[in-house]
């Protein structure tokens, strides 16, 4: 597999979620061709993962729109946001899940209720502008 390829996967497992993107793809290449690193896959597997990648974001796309029972679950915009929120904070996936079963009871942040996760983001914000404060007095 080309350089390329590589950085064009990445990129799209990104999309999935960025702090755990190449863990994304590891598990991808060993799920779908046995293979322990992804400097062993060719092209055409590659062209294979990254359909599989697709189907996947399109997975969670429809886990993003509203239940039948009326209430709309957590939009795209705010997955994203709140993903790359958890990667600047440099927190893992691990730690979300459990921060978001605690406090809002809640399976995964993409069944989460579109109010809930207005919550979650504004709470996220608050911990990164607090980071973000705190690195700035430290470098004084």
């Amino acid at each position: 597999m080309t350089p390329l390829t590589n950085r064009k996967l990445h990129a799209l497992a990104g999309k999935i979620n960025k702090a755990d993107a190449h863990d994304i793809l590891k598990e991808a290449a060993f799920q779908l061709f046995q293979k322990q690193s992804l400097g062993e896959l060719t092209e055409k597997e590659a062209a294979e993962i990254v359909r599989y990648l697709n189907a996947t974001i399109n997975t969670t796309m429809k886990k993003a729109l509203p239940e039948e029972n009326g209430e709309p679950l957590i939009t795209i915009t705010q997955l994203r946001y709140a993903r790359d929120l958890q990667t600047m904070l440099g927190w893992s996936s691990a730690y979300l899940e459990t921060m978001i079963a605690q406090r809002y009871q809640e399976d995964s942040l993409e069944s989460m209720p579109e109010w809930k996760a207005v919550r979650l983001i504004a709470e996220i914000q608050k911990r990164w502008h607090s980071k973000k404060k705190q690195a700035a007095v430290h470098k004084s």
